[in-house]
């Protein structure tokens, strides 16, 4: 946390004054001059694809730059989806990468795999990304992090069951086959689900049956 500028190295002997001295006004000394420089995280890129699908995976390249003077140590990039092209960590948080270190003047290209929220409602979104999203690393500018990119058609999968039959009569105990078929008529790619198979009193199936 300390703020970019010039300090003045010293030494204190005996700071905390646990030792009693002849003489206790000469225990401070200043050494020589530092110059302390921050980093600077700015995004320079953010894209994905332009149409997802809720529950599965998608590709965001993202390039995080160092313009600052000084190295930064390790930090994370954020990935938010927002509904608007101002990205904060209000936002829809969707994933995150991590980097160990990044020199001044060097800048970090990464293709990272998100997966989209099962519960985000279908519409349309900014991707957006925030370089040291959780505030790790003092900067000599905290206002410059964020980088809003190119927008995504979030669509949905409509499962619904087509088919289901089986034979008229069974035995306790013994096996049977039930033919069934369900169907996507929704506009997004459904990711992994089970169909549950059930026997019911009445013509209204529940997971109760």
């Amino acid at each position: 946390t300390l703020a970019a500028g010039t300090y003045y190295i010293g030494a204190i002997a005996d700071y905390a004054n646990v030792r009693g001295e002849s003489d206790e006004t000469n225990n401070i000394l200043a050494g020589n001059q530092i110059s302390i420089v921050a980093p600077d995280l700015v995004m320079t890129t953010i894209s994905g694809p332009t149409t997802g699908s809720v529950a599965n995976s998608i590709s965001l390249v993202n390039t995080v730059t160092n313009q600052g003077a000084g190295t930064a140590a390790s930090f994370n990039v954020g990935f938010y989806f927002s509904t608007d092209p101002i990205i904060t960590t209000a936002d829809l948080g969707v994933g995150a990468r991590a980097l160990s270190t990044l020199a001044s003047g060097a800048a970090s290209t990464a293709t990272t795999a998100i997966t989209i929220p099962n519960a985000l409602a279908p519409g349309t979104y900014y991707i957006g990304a925030i370089a040291d999203y959780t505030n790790a690393r003092a900067e000599s500018s905290e206002t410059n992090n964020s980088l809003a990119g190119n927008q995504i058609n979030i669509v949905n999968s409509d499962l619904v069951m087509t088919a289901v039959s089986g034979p008229a009569t069974g035995s306790v105990g013994n096996a049977i086959s039930l033919s069934n078929t369900v169907t996507n008529q929704g506009t997004g790619t459904a990711a992994s689900f089970f169909v549950g198979l059930y026997f019911s009193t009445d013509t209204t199936i529940t997971t109760a049956d």
